[in-house]
């Protein structure tokens, strides 16, 4: 499962009210497996002015390493040998 080191980007910072910001990054990771992009989603979060950054890093770190395990879990049905079996014996059964 070789996934990539995950970059990760702003992509915006809104003020939704005064001293209330919503701030949206990005995970990208590639997967060499699959040969081009595995995860590339927006994680956004409420920001408060005078809030300490670090719990707001916190609060991003595990929901993007939850969107990691849950595409690595996903991953692992996917390659199983039985469902490939099941979609090839699917493909044969069909009659055109």
């Amino acid at each position: 499962m070789p996934l990539q080191t995950p970059v990760v980007t702003v992509v915006s910072t809104n003020e939704v009210q005064p001293e209330r910001y919503s701030i949206t990054l990005n995970l990208l990771v590639v997967d060499t497996d699959v040969g081009f992009t595995g995860i590339n989603q927006d994680v956004s979060l409420l920001y408060k002015l005078g809030t300490l950054p670090s719990t707001k890093v916190v609060e991003f770190k595990k929901q993007m390493q939850a969107i990691i395990d849950k595409y690595k879990r996903e991953k692992v049905i996917k390659n199983n040998a039985l469902l490939a079996t099941a979609v090839t014996n699917i493909q044969n059964g069909l009659v055109i």
